[in-house]
């Protein structure tokens, strides 16, 4: 049955807020009801700005680098290993061999936000791999930010993995790993490789990696405890640029632990 005026803008008992009040009162509502939530935005994302540059929660650039590379390089390598300093591209790389002639590799970006490690403090690391896998380890020291922001980081990786091509490894004996930030990178190089006229590798080997910055993957919500650092309540945000999406046919073994 159609309402008339009369009824339509009589107020609705016991609701709080009106549904049915007239046109120019139910828009006031709104424009508050948008206030309080715009007020509630704010102050919450001032709360965690005060967080973020809070040096007990994330320590300065300078900190976060001496710690990585504190625990990173007291690691021994382990016997067997070759260790040699080499160039893929134009990037300075460690490079981890076997004792035996390996006849393939792996390229390991290393961890630390874009921002911090280096190729020393994920050596011992890239060893283990090289002896369990059978295979050569490259390590590269890739530009980091803040000194050198993105894309530099991705195009010194990609400059190292063209490197292994032009060395003579067919792409399909070389994967490309990585933890943390590094899987994410290791993720992009494999969905960039094509755009770069390059062979894809042969897999990816990620630990713990940030390849999708929206946080919208069933990893998140399949096992939501795993990244107790980000999660998708955390607000943590990357800017759309720096989201490589999956790659398409290419295995990828995903550490999450």
């Amino acid at each position: 049955m159609a309402l008339r005026r009369t009824d339509r803008d009589k107020p609705v008992e016991g609701s709080g807020l009106s549904r049915c009040l007239p046109s120019t009162a139910r828009v006031e509502d709104e424009r508050t009801a948008m206030a309080l939530s715009d007020d509630h935005e704010i102050e919450s994302l001032r709360a965690y700005l005060a967080q973020v540059n809070d040096p007990s929660v994330n320590p300065p650039v300078a900190d976060a680098r001496r710690a990585q590379a504190q625990y990173g390089t007291t690691v021994p390598l382990p016997a067997g290993i070759e260790r040699t300093c080499v160039t893929l591209g134009s990037v300075p790389t460690e490079r981890l061999s076997p004792d035996n002639t390996a006849q393939r590799a792996f390229l390991l970006l290393h961890s630390g936000g874009y921002s911090a490690g280096t190729a020393a403090d994920h050596a011992a690391l890239a060893a283990h791999l090289a002896l369990t896998s059978d295979a050569t380890g490259y390590v590269p020291e890739y530009r980091r930010a803040p000194e050198d922001p993105f894309p530099a980081a991705l195009d010194d990786a990609m400059d190292a993995y063209r490197g292994l091509l032009q060395g003579g490894l067919p792409s399909n004996k070389i994967v490309v790993a990585g933890d943390s930030a590094g899987g994410g990178m290791a993720v992009a190089v494999a969905q960039q490789a094509g755009a770069w006229g390059l062979p894809k590798p042969a897999g990816i080997y990620v630990g713990r990696p940030h390849p999708d910055q929206r946080l919208l993957r069933r990893a998140w919500t399949v096992r939501p405890n795993a990244q107790p650092h980000f999660s998708a309540g955390s607000g943590w945000h990357v800017p759309q640029r720096c989201r490589p999406p999956m790659p398409d046919g290419i295995p990828c073994v995903w550490g999450l632990r």
